[in-house]
């Protein structure tokens, strides 16, 4: 049995300087620590969360950036069809 026990995960935006906190199952950490995607080993956690914990930014902080983070990403990864 998979131990459900939540931890919580603090710190700050990288983006804003404001601390965010992240409720996680035990368990689900210690798997993504191992190598587990983070989606399967926290499908309960938001995707927000999910991406702060994986890069450090939080929700307000994507916010700011997410048009011009597309914007770069479809810059680096252009079409296979090209």
């Amino acid at each position: 049995m998979r131990d459900t026990r939540p931890i919580k995960i603090k710190g700050r935006c990288m983006f804003t300087g404001k601390e965010h906190t992240v409720s996680v199952p035990y368990a689900g950490f210690v798997a993504w620590q191992n190598g587990e995607l983070i989606q399967n080993a926290m499908p309960g956690v938001s995707a927000d969360d999910r991406e702060f914990l994986i890069s450090g930014v939080g929700p307000e902080g994507f916010t700011l950036i997410g048009p011009d983070l597309v914007e770069i990403k479809q810059k680096e990864e252009p079409n296979a069809e090209d």
